[in-house]
Order: structure tokens, then C-alpha cells, then sequence
């Protein structure tokens, strides 16, 4: 018998709560991050150095570009390991761009509920879900977390709701271009 997860009405569905780029343009610049998995800042480990140096010079380009990206998309596995030496150093990074940071839940980055990834999230865009969907120019952007495993009811229940609000986003959005 799995536990029951704690599913706050946050967690669910929120939509259209960023807005990265102003108006209906339809040009734009957005950068991706993939699979960073930083550790700690004091891990001196050859993968983690050159994790940490790595992005630090990518912030230095992006905040310098005499066209800078309209946002930065961290695309999951933020941490290697979700504890809280991790997570900080994962912070001071992302606060090294002087751009909107975008977070895509990946599977290092905690499991339903995801509990700690939803606080780091609201802390570096405002959004309190893992799942969520705002518009940039003429363009719909929908991100959900990446572990559906479906292994127990309570999970189950937080797939169901999910692909309920996904169904409602995306005919909302009928006729946008669409990135998911």
C-alpha cells in the first residue's frame, strides 16, 4: 500500500503565470540548459568544476550578448542529488543570469510530490507547480515533470489531474505554435 502524497491545488495546474517576452512578437531568443546536475559548491570533483565553471562562463555570454535571450530554460536533472548543499549551489548559479530562469523538472530533482523542487521553483520564477504553461511572443510553452510513474493510487491521482489540465491548456491554446 503506497502513502498518501499531499496533492495542494498549486501543485496542479498553473497557466500563462510567466510572461518572458511583452507583446505578440514574433521573434525571439531563448536559451536551453540541459542535465546540469550540480552538486555542491565545495564538491571539487573534475565533473563538478567543470559543471560549475561551465555555466558560470554560459552566464557571462548570455548576460553580455548584444542580443541577450529573452529567458533561460534549465531543461531538468538540475542537482545530481536534492539536498540542500546542491540545491544552493544551484541557486547561486541560476542567479548568475540576468535573464528570467525557467525550470523543467528532471528526475535527479525530487519525485510526486516534489516537495523542495516546488519551493526552489517558486523562488527563482514565482511559479509553485511543476507543471505549468505560459506564452512568449506568439508562442505556448507547457512544461511538466519528467517522473510519472504511476506507481501507486495517490501518484496515479496527480498523472490524472495533470493530463486533465493538459487537455484544458492545450485546447486553450489551439492555433498557438506549441513547445512541450
Amino acid at each position: 500500500v503506497g502513502t498518501a502524497l499531499a496533492l495542494p491545488d498549486l501543485l496542479l495546474a498553473q497557466d500563462k503565470v510567466l510572461a518572458p517576452v511583452a507583446g505578440s512578437v514574433e521573434r525571439f531568443r531563448f536559451a536551453m540548459l540541459a542535465d546540469p546536475q550540480v552538486s555542491a559548491q565545495n564538491n571539487r570533483g573534475s565533473v563538478n568544476v567543470n559543471a560549475q565553471e561551465t555555466t558560470a562562463l554560459i552566464a557571462d555570454e548570455l548576460n553580455s550578448a548584444s542580443q541577450k535571450p529573452e529567458f533561460v530554460v534549465w531543461v531538468g536533472d538540475l542537482v545530481n542529488v536534492f539536498e540542500p548543499k546542491s540545491v544552493a549551489n544551484f541557486r547561486r548559479l541560476a542567479k548568475m543570469f540576468k535573464i528570467p530562469n525557467i525550470l523543467l523538472h528532471g528526475n535527479h530533482d525530487t519525485r510526486p510530490p516534489y516537495e523542495g523542487y516546488t519551493q526552489l521553483q517558486e523562488e527563482l520564477t514565482g511559479v509553485e507547480s511543476p507543471f505549468y504553461s505560459f506564452d512568449a511572443g506568439s508562442w505556448h510553452f507547457i512544461f511538466t515533470p519528467c517522473n510519472l510513474e504511476g506507481d501507486s493510487e495517490a501518484r496515479m491521482d496527480i498523472e490524472r489531474r495533470l493530463l486533465e489540465w493538459l487537455a484544458r491548456d492545450l485546447e486553450a491554446s489551439a492555433g498557438r505554435p506549441t513547445i512541450m
